[in-house]
């Protein structure tokens, strides 16, 4: 089973054109904070989402909690966090 991290994903395109993604808090004044987990200059083929990503100065960003996971391809994957039963 990959590992998951979960959280708001924002995603900056990096001089080289790779893409750098954290899995964060939220977003204070268009930056990341409260960051749990980042995956640093990642081709942007390797990266696929789900949901839809809103700009937000120089990032671009999910406006709900996300799951991001690495296949074993390499492929980070950001999808809508599964729903479950009130505990």
């Amino acid at each position: 089973m990959p590992m998951t991290d979960r959280g708001i994903v924002a995603v900056e395109q990096e001089s080289d054109g790779t893409l750098s993604l954290v899995v964060c808090a939220g977003l204070k004044a268009n930056r990341p904070y409260g960051v749990f987990a980042k995956y640093s200059h990642v081709p942007a083929d390797l990266i696929r989402s789900t949901l839809p990503l809103r700009k937000a100065g120089q990032f671009r960003h999910t406006d709900e909690m996300a799951e991001v996971s690495r296949g074993e391809s390499g492929v980070i994957e950001i999808n809508r966090v599964p729903e479950t039963s009130d505990l």
